[in-house]
């Protein structure tokens, strides 16, 4: 049988007790019934919740520390929003594209890593491309839903880009 119809009829047959208990003035069965509704909320509608919010692209910003630290530092292009800050766990400055030259020159870095936006990956790729290559190392996306729901927000998906110099 369907998992949802099985929840939607457990749930569907407690909420009848417990109008029936309390129809019948029998309040402590029908106490006893709301502690079974919670039962069956956690172990039926629970589980559904990843039927619902599924997003097969998800990827955490939280994997970008294996890269980050000591090896590089990590920089939101143009602009940055709550949610990544926030899963990431540290602050994440933001850069422009003269900010991203001026790190890799003026502190001798090898490597910067950078998050940006899908829509600003090209124009940063295209703006750097000359002294600089571009590498694309991952994609994160921080949205529970699949990108063809009209609740998919492209301000929570980015470009994981690693800018170095070019050597000779």
């Amino acid at each position: 049988m369907n998992w949802a119809i099985l929840s939607s009829l457990a749930l569907f047959i407690t909420g009848i007790f417990i109008f029936w208990y309390l129809k019948q003035a029998q309040f402590r069965q029908a106490f006893y019934s709301l502690i079974i509704l919670q039962c069956m909320v956690m172990i039926f509608a629970f589980p559904l919740e990843k039927s619902f919010l599924y997003n097969p692209n998800y990827k955490s910003v939280k994997t970008l520390h294996r890269f980050t630290g000591e090896k590089m530092d990590l920089y939101e292009y143009k602009y940055t929003t709550p949610e990544v800050v926030w899963e990431y766990g540290e602050k994440i400055p933001v850069i422009d594209q003269n900010g991203i030259i001026l790190q890799l020159a003026e502190h001798d870095k090898k490597y910067v890593g950078v998050l940006c936006h899908n829509a600003d990956t090209d124009e940063l790729i295209k703006g750097l491309n000359g002294e600089y290559n571009v590498r694309k190392v991952s994609h994160i996306d921080l949205n529970t839903v699949e990108p063809d729901s009209e609740e998919y927000k492209e301000r929570l998906a980015r470009n994981f880009l690693v800018i170095f110099k070019k050597t000779d």
